[in-house]
């Protein structure tokens, strides 16, 4: 791994397009882009972010027709907040359907929207929407996509030059899909790391990953048919939401998940989906979706002895990497099945679901035996049961699900209500209580993507509240606090601890070419901190740090050197034993960032950003972290070619003060590199429209790094300190 690329993961270098330039008409977009940079270690909400982009693309193409989309529809889209969904929908209830666009300028809520530009992805059309179209045009006279992708780095990892990695360096994928009109979807894809081998005696089948699937909008009665693999989102994700959401964010529109159940699923994601078949049969205000899922998983087998006769664990893995004996290994060795129903009523200010799901695997889930693992899933067998509902008073919008998770051993309960209010249609006011139970369990096969600190919604309680304020068209206001406490031990802390988030923004648009944004954010954190001792094996002892070395080690001397207190092995303190104790101490970490968007001349637009970061564990010195980049982007519509470009440079003291930071990519991909070190960082991004069929992309970026030698650990280390990313993308379409 490379400080200058995301963690190895493969959800990391998923995807962005078109959202950042389709929406950056709304304050929004930055808001999701913070949440995304600030985020960064949930891989989940990256990967499907990038479908999410996708669908947005497909929905400037086929715009929905405001008078007849559903209320799932409209929240799919994350550009409506659930007052202007509410506000629209009661409009047309009172005076009919919309006889223009321009007829939402009466909709206080809507006013503070560029029409014009809303027209990208809504229209107004009165005729009556038919379904009654023959299966041959339905299948063929659509609009057809074809994607081929290639990626490398260099210079080679080490794990190429120690023939530890069975394939290439390069990274290929390639996608077939097929849209008629947002009726009906099919298409298949394939997908090979860099590192795994394609073909020969490792991989007979070519690709490390394959996925196909249909989705059909059949009739107003078989509202959704989805065949193969899929997405299902449930309620607010207490149970299992495998699609994209939010959760905090200076977008205050993101804190209630909403939309369609089902999805189609277009990620390269090997772990997070349903593979089979569901179903939504509409009746009236009624919704009824039945779904069944049966896929091999990876999953890690470790054994107490080296005859394999004793399972100390046995996991399921996330990765989706194939490169290592090891990786192949554990691939698909692990039967996942899940079946389940969920009913929902939906009315034009009331919805109300209920659901249940069982999830079966072919071999029992096991972790080892740990005070840490004392309330994971463990078993063949996990029953969720929900009930969500939501409904719209005035100015207030409430919503909220309550879930409970049932197997041999235990059952359990979460539950999260929210608030949102909009007294006036420039503020929203929003407020979050959750409680999820110690006890409560989630399946380590399928996201469970619900509000939380955490990336589980499991083992938290937590009180969120934010705003969002724009007095004008040129000014914004948005924060939000959230306190939370975890009630047992947590990945990051070995007693229950506590911590809060603090982030409030500014933006100021004084034109259309003009856009400044101010932020901060603070989060505390109370996690497991360790002693490390320097050169001179010796560690410094301030008033901060004073009281907890007090605490760990008693009947200890202290040096003095220099008017300095110093912390040294003695004879009944070895230094292996101060680097191994633990102290849970609090983590401060502060973001400020600085961002001017301007445009000089037509067609071209310049991003300056200046962010700063700071560290502090309350044990060691504070440290800090710089980064300041420019960017410059050009884009004319007569002309066929695009590019955008950014040189950046860093200076930050430790990967405890790093700085995550969106960059542009091909089409359909993004990266949020973490930078850490001290160096510069360019990249050129281009797009050459050959023909209305045609279209190709090339990414380049270099990271020079100033003071190291090499770069990452073990298979993933670079020599040298220079690395290069290349990618080159091919798009058909017909």
């Amino acid at each position: 791994m490379t400080s200058s690329q995301a963690r190895p993961s493969k959800a990391i270098n998923k995807d962005v397009l078109s959202i950042l330039l389709c929406l950056s008409m709304f304050c929004s977009t930055q808001g999701q882009i913070s949440q995304l940079e600030f985020n960064q270690e949930n891989d989940g909400v990256n990967m499907a972010y990038a479908e999410q982009e996708e669908w947005l693309q497909i929905l400037q193409k086929n715009p929905l027709n405001l008078n007849k989309a559903s209320i799932g529809e409209l929240r799919d889209s994350r550009i409506l907040s659930e007052q202007q969904i509410a506000d629209l929908l009661f409009h047309i209830k009172v005076n009919g359907p919309l006889m223009s666009i321009y007829e939402l300028q009466v909709i206080p809520s809507w006013a503070k929207l560029n029409l014009p530009e809303i027209s990208s992805f809504f229209h107004v059309n009165n005729d009556l929407q038919s379904y009654n179209v023959s299966l041959g045009k339905l299948l063929i006279q659509g609009e057809h996509q074809i994607i081929m992708r290639f990626g490398q780095q260099f210079p080679k990892k080490s794990g190429y030059t120690s023939n530890n990695y069975l394939g290439n360096p390069s990274q290929i994928f390639m996608r077939y899909k097929y849209n008629y009109s947002n009726k009906l979807y099919y298409g298949f894809s394939g997908e090979k790391d860099a590192g795994e081998p394609m073909f020969g005696t490792q991989n007979k089948l070519g690709f490390d990953f394959y996925s196909a699937h249909l989705f059909w909008k059949v009739n107003r009665k078989l509202h959704t048919l989805a065949i193969g693999d899929y997405h299902l989102n449930l309620a607010q994700g207490l149970t299992v939401y495998t699609g994209f959401g939010f959760n905090k964010s200076t977008d205050q529109s993101n804190i209630k998940k909403g939309g369609n159940t089902l999805k189609p699923y277009n990620s390269i994601n090997e772990a997070n989906f349903l593979r089979g078949a569901a179903f939504t049969f509409r009746w009236n205000k009624s919704f009824l979706t039945p779904f069944y899922s049966y896929r091999q998983m990876d999953a890690s087998f470790q054994y107490t002895d080296s005859t394999q006769s004793i399972l100390n664990s046995l996991r399921p893995q996330s990765s989706g990497y194939h490169r290592t004996l090891n990786e192949l290994n554990n691939k698909r060795r692990l039967g996942h099945q899940a079946y389940g129903a969920e009913y929902v009523y939906e009315n034009l200010n009331i919805t109300a679901g209920v659901r249940w799901i069982q999830q079966r695997f072919s071999q029992a889930i096991k972790f080892p035996e740990s005070l840490h693992n004392a309330f994971e899933f463990q078993g063949k067998t996990l029953n969720h049961i929900s009930m969500d509902y939501s409904f719209s008073f005035r100015k207030a919008h409430v919503f909220g699900e309550t879930a409970s998770s049932i197997n041999k051993t235990k059952s359990s309960f979460a539950i999260l209500h929210g608030l949102s209010m909009y007294p006036h249609h420039s503020l929203q006011l929003n407020l979050l209580h959750r409680y999820y139970s110690p006890y409560y369990t989630i399946s380590p096969a399928l996201q469970a993507n619900a509000f939380a600190e955490s990336t589980k919604p499991i083992n938290e309680h937590g009180v969120f509240m934010g705003f969002s304020f724009k007095p004008n068209r040129r000014w914004q206001f948005a924060g939000y606090l959230d306190y939370y406490k975890f009630p047992w031990l947590s990945f990051q802390s070995k007693k229950p601890s506590d911590g809060f988030d603090f982030l409030c923004s500014l933006g100021y648009h004084p034109n259309k070419k003009t856009a400044f944004t101010l932020l901060y954010k603070r989060e505390e954190k109370e996690k497991n901190t360790h002693i490390i001792l320097g050169q001179n094996n010796s560690f410094l002892i301030n008033e901060r740090n004073k009281p907890f070395i007090s605490n760990a080690f008693t009947s200890i001397d202290l040096y003095e050197e220099d008017n300095q207190l110093l912390l040294r092995p003695q004879a009944n303190l070895s230094r292996q034993r101060i680097e191994e104790t633990t102290f849970i101490t609090p983590h401060i970490n502060q973001s400020i960032r600085v961002q001017l968007s301007f445009q000089p001349a037509r067609y071209w637009t310049l991003n300056t950003r200046l962010s700063f970061s700071f560290f502090n564990d309350q044990l060691h010195s504070p440290n800090r972290g710089t980064l300041l980049f420019q960017e410059v982007k050009f884009k004319h519509p007569e002309l066929p070619i695009a590019f955008n470009a950014r040189i950046s440079y860093f200076d930050i003291q430790s990967f405890d003060s790093r700085i995550y930071t969106y960059e542009s990519d091909v089409l359909y991909q993004f990266s949020i590199p973490s930078f850490f070190d001290s160096g510069i960082r360019y990249y050129l991004n281009t797009s050459l429209k050959v023909s209305e069929k045609i279209q190709i992309w090339m990414r380049f970026a270099h990271t020079h790094y100033l003071h190291v030698k090499s770069k990452g650990s073990g298979n993933d280390e670079i020599p040298g300190n220079k690395l290069y990313d290349l990618k080159l993308q091919l798009r058909l379409s017909f």
